[in-house]
């Protein structure tokens, strides 16, 4: 299929979702109720895709979910954009006239939004790169379409971290729609615009403040990462900041049907939210706790508890279940964490997560360490903050609590790392109309104004340096491939490897961009990089699934008597040498100050006697 191709599946993908969400929200009669917090067009792909993935997901456990079945709806998707495109064609070429004409004779402010929207549009619709999506993310995604079901597993750490994401992104793979796995986060932020754009109409700010309110929403550099990632989290926090504008909008002439409806509403894309990664059931709680308050004056709360549950059951527990049963673990430990911490390794690795970027915290909210870590903080509008602790506007105790509960349960028992408060930062944006006219004209505001248009600048620069360096691999697999070379970790060696590992034969490899295989016959060593050899319990558990997966091949990487993986020496081992490339590959990044130039490395693959495990594999002599 010609790569320019791809991006054409891509926005009628989109079409597809944009007219099931319309449909959705007339059969269930959701236009009132979303038109309390932003313009419909606004909020249809995003309710369609939730709503795609709420009610398939739970199913996926039970039924069997065959590459076919996953090809033929996305085509029925397809089929319902193209639909779509045909309906609505003069209306979007009118609306896209009426845009241009509008930001035609505008002052510079307008014009550097439509910038910034405009790069991140193209950001998002460039091929995955990024070394999350083409590891475990789109890993996974591609042996879900292969397969039917999740890898059953012990040793791949990474991938335990996925869930309702990668079964989605499954869709995406089976018409080989590639970009949208990144274009996904693009939406979620049009969802995100379209909230705050509403916001400002309500308290009738004028265009200047407008825009600089829209400027501080797009000038956080993580959303350069996020936006551009098949990492499933970006679109997610759409739903959670979908579901927390209804906290300050619910007031006392909602009647009962309206309050339960947003409700109901509200914790399915949650749910949705949810399943695809767990942190999000920080905010789950989060928001129910809060519309709690109005449950009990509306004089709902027995109606609602029973919705609820239902809903959470269906929802939650199908894939719960799976992983109680065959990780042998009780199932209520996996609606807190997805790892399965009754196995060797996967305490240190959890830990591992939860300290990542501990050390910098919370500095690394505002200002980053290095010009390589610039993409992971949340920049100079996260001061902002400060306005909303000091002026009184309607909500204000409902933000403090939120903040309460992001900051105790992150700090204490999550992750530190800025962007698991990225939900916080939008909803800093997203108040700040409610108090931008008893502000806007203080000095010290002022002067962090222009601070924060000279970081939207620098973020500006990002993003047209990704899409000029990663973007012309849409043109066709020639520019794909010396892109890829450049700015894809792992692409060289697997390319080599692709081109001499005989069709459908098994292999163990260590580099985690294991989505760049053509063969889902593979297994990670991440296990054997987190267990101690001397510990003889854990060493033959993981060995001995190594065993039972009957890998034919074993990839090395470094020198040639480099034959093992952490403290595991697999050279008693191996038969005989396979293939082998001299400097096939090295460290590659996408952020130009994060690249290490020059540090090559060889690649050998061996045959190896599984038939020997475990006892063949010696410890290590460093």
């Amino acid at each position: 299929m010609p790569v320019i191709l791809q991006i054409f599946l891509t926005l009628t993908f989109y079409s597809g979702f944009y007219y099931l969400g319309k449909f959705i929200t007339n059969i269930f009669s959701l236009k009132k109720m979303l038109n309390i917090v932003s313009e419909l067009n606004y909020q249809y792909a995003v309710i369609g895709i939730s709503f795609f993935i709420f009610f398939l997901y739970p199913l996926f456990f039970f039924l069997n979910f065959t590459s076919e079945i996953f090809f033929y709806v996305s085509i029925l998707i397809l089929f319902c954009g193209t639909f779509q495109i045909i309906q609505n064609y003069n209306l979007t070429f009118n609306n896209i006239k009426n845009k241009i004409t509008y930001f035609k004779n505008e002052k510079i402010l307008k014009f550097f939004f439509l910038l910034l929207i405009t790069l991140y549009f193209l950001i998002s619709l460039c091929p995955p790169t990024s070394g999350d999506s083409v590891a475990y993310h789109l890993s996974i995604s591609k042996y879900i379409l292969q397969n039917g079901f999740f890898p059953e597993n012990y040793f791949d750490f990474e991938a335990k971290l996925s869930g309702s994401g990668e079964f989605f992104n499954a869709f995406v793979l089976s018409i080989n729609a590639y970009q949208f796995s990144s274009f996904l986060q693009f939406i979620g932020l049009f969802s995100i615009y379209g909230i705050l754009k509403k916001n400002c109409e309500e308290n009738k700010l004028e265009d200047k403040s407008k825009f600089t309110l829209y400027l501080f929403l797009l000038s956080c550099p993580m959303l350069i990462f996020l936006i551009s990632t098949s990492k499933p989290q970006f679109f997610y926090v759409s739903l959670a900041i979908l579901s927390f504008s209804y906290l300050f909008k619910v007031n006392k002439s909602f009647n009962k049907e309206l309050t339960f409806k947003i409700l109901i509403f509200c914790n399915i894309i949650l749910l949705t939210a949810t399943s695809a990664k767990i942190n999000f059931t920080l905010s789950l709680f989060a928001f129910n706790l809060i519309f709690f308050i109005n449950l009990f004056k509306k004089k709902i709360l027995i109606r609602s508890l029973i919705f609820l549950l239902c809903l959470y059951c269906f929802s939650l527990l199908p894939s719960v279940l799976w992983k109680a049963e065959f990780y042998n673990f009780p199932f209520y430990n996996f609606l807190i964490n997805p790892l399965p911490l009754n196995l060797p390794g996967y305490d240190n690795y959890h830990l591992f997560l939860k300290d990542y970027d501990s050390d910098k915290f919370p500095w690394l909210f505002f200002f980053p360490s290095s010009l390589g870590a610039f993409t992971n903080t949340l920049g100079l509008a996260t001061f902002l903050i400060v306005v909303l602790l000091f002026f009184n506007y309607k909500g204000k105790i409902k933000f403090l609590l939120l903040l309460s509960i992001f900051l105790t349960f992150l700090v204490i028992f999550g992750q530190k790392s800025p962007r698991f408060f990225i939900e916080i930062y939008i909803l800093i944006i997203l108040l700040l109309p409610y108090v931008y006219k008893k502000f806007n004209k203080n000095f010290i505001f002022i002067g962090l104004k222009y601070l924060i248009f000279f970081q939207s600048f620098i973020v500006a620069l990002s993003l047209a340096w990704g899409v000029f360096t990663i973007f012309p691999a849409n043109f066709n697999n020639n520019f794909a491939n010396k892109v890829f070379i450049k700015y894809v970790d792992g692409f060289s060696l697997y390319y080599w490897v692709n081109s001499v590992l005989p069709k459908n034969e098994s292999i163990i490899v260590d580099h985690r961009s294991t989505f760049l295989l053509d063969t889902t016959n593979y297994m990670n060593t991440s296990a054997l990089t987190n267990i101690e050899y001397d510990n003889k319990e854990d060493r033959l558990l993981y060995l001995t699934d190594i065993k039972k997966f009957q890998p034919e091949y074993i990839l090395f990487r470094g020198n040639k008597n480099k034959l093992s993986y952490g403290e595991f020496n697999f050279e008693n081992c191996l038969n005989e040498l396979f293939a082998e490339y001299k400097d096939v590959g090295r460290m590659v990044a996408r952020n130009p100050f994060n690249i290490k130039p020059n540090q090559f490395y060889d690649a050998y693959i061996y045959k190896i006697n599984f038939k020997n495990l475990p006892y063949c594999v010696k410890k290590s002599v460093n």
